[in-house]
This record gives C-alpha cells, structure tokens and sequence, in this order.
C-alpha cells in the first residue's frame, strides 16, 4: 500500500518509520522561518494545488 506523509517540521522521523516499499513525502526544509503561518506554509509548498499534483504523480509512478 503506498503511503504519501506530510510534515510541516523538518523531522527526517518519517523515513525511519515508513518500512513500505511505496513511500514518499513533502516535508519542511530550513528551520526558524518567521512570518505568519500561512505565508511560511505557501514558501514551503504547502499548498492544496501543488501538494494534489505532488500525491497524484506518486500514486501515478508504480
């Protein structure tokens, strides 16, 4: 079963749990951003458009 993880810290945990073959995610890079939560979030991808099209070319790639 694949398994698509989302993470808005910059924790690397999420590779040492995920023991699928079929594993992937969108994770935060950097650390000590400073703005308000949804600025920070859109610079850091984490946006309904681009994160449908990250998850949809995962589920695509078998």
């Amino acid at each position: 079963m694949p398994i698509f993880a989302l993470e808005a810290s910059n924790d690397p945990l999420w590779f040492k749990l995920a023991t699928v073959q079929k594993f992937s995610g969108h994770f935060a890079s950097g650390f000590g951003e400073s703005a308000p939560g949804e600025i920070v979030y859109e610079l850091k991808g984490f946006n309904v458009d681009y994160l449908f099209e990250k998850v949809l070319k995962f589920l695509e790639n078998k």
